[in-house]
């Protein structure tokens, strides 16, 4: 019978400094010193008889062979991992940090009381959540930086696999104050570019998406007077007057069983906007069971 001789600590620091990016951060996670997991790298490295990690500025790249080989890396010790919980009658002991990555809306009100839950059941289980765009969150996913990501719709890298866990409208809205001191609604053209605006971000991606499903028309010339990340601080600006904006439909049926007074505008289209929300995750990596429980508790 034959065994490898590889030092499977190796390997265990490897996938460490893999998902972290730096050998510090592999050090705090495997509670090491910086200079142990050097050495362990470096073993590892001198047997491979190749490089698995390049230095650019503060962070540590994976090499071409530390991408090909990681997969199957991390999947043999779930797999291994797996099967000992079993064996051994631990299934419900999951353990560890989870990494998340979600919009901010969705992810207050949707998934951190179901993430609270997981924690009351799962005592050893710790959450790291990311709250930010779709772009941000993907590269921090291909980056290894996040288990896995609840995203809007948006376009994905290649190696990210995706399905959609829930939907919700997207309505133009503006305060009664705001639309009092205004000609009546007509859906054209000059219209909507003499309106005011909130947006999320730079360049009015939701706003052109609004604009190009309800008026069928690009390009529109938008008067922006302020951009915000979140939708809260969006929908202040909105009930405060200062001008139009997009809210998820949950957002304004809220804002409207409270007492806030809006105009909602209906648009051309007989269908609403509706935005997807995707569950992202990297094609090759496998979940460790810390991150399989909770994913199995917010799909």
């Amino acid at each position: 019978m034959r065994i490898p001789n590889y030092n499977l600590n190796h390997f265990k620091v490897f996938m460490a400094v893999y998902q972290t990016g730096s050998m510090t951060g592999a050090a705090e996670v495997l509670h090491l010193t910086q200079s142990g997991v050097s050495q362990h790298i470096r073993a590892l490295e001198e047997e491979l008889g190749r490089p698995l990690f390049s230095r650019v500025g503060r962070k540590l790249l994976p090499t071409e062979i530390a991408t090909q080989i990681y997969p199957d890396i991390a999947q043999a010790f779930v797999t291994v991992g797996d099967r000992l919980r079993r064996v051994t009658g631990r299934d419900q002991e999951a353990e560890g940090m989870v990494r998340i990555g979600m919009p901010i809306e969705f992810g207050v009100n949707i998934l951190v009381p179901k993430l609270a839950e997981v924690g009351k059941k799962f005592r050893k289980i710790q959450f790291e959540i990311t709250l930010d765009y779709a772009s941000v969150l993907s590269q921090a996913l291909i980056r290894g930086d996040l288990d896995f990501a609840f995203v809007d719709e948006s376009p994905l890298d290649r190696r990210i696999e995706y399905k959609a866990v829930a939907r919700e409208n997207l309505l133009l809205c503006a305060s009664r104050d705001y639309m009092s001191g205004r000609p009546r609604v007509s859906y054209t053209q000059s219209y909507f570019e003499s309106l005011d605006y909130i947006e999320y971000r730079g360049q009015e991606p939701i706003l052109r998406r609004w604009m190009l499903h309800h008026l069928k028309r690009k390009n529109l010339r938008l008067n922006v007077r302020s951009h915000i990340m979140d939708v809260q601080g969006l929908a202040k600006f909105i009930t405060c007057g200062l001008g139009a904006g997009v809210l998820p439909d949950h957002v304004v049926t809220k804002l409207k069983k409270d007492g806030v007074e809006l105009y909602v505008f209906e648009g051309k289209s007989k269908q609403p906007l509706s935005n997807e929300i995707r569950l992202i995750q990297l094609r090759e990596r496998p979940l460790g069971p810390a991150a399989k429980v909770t994913l199995a508790a917010l799909s």
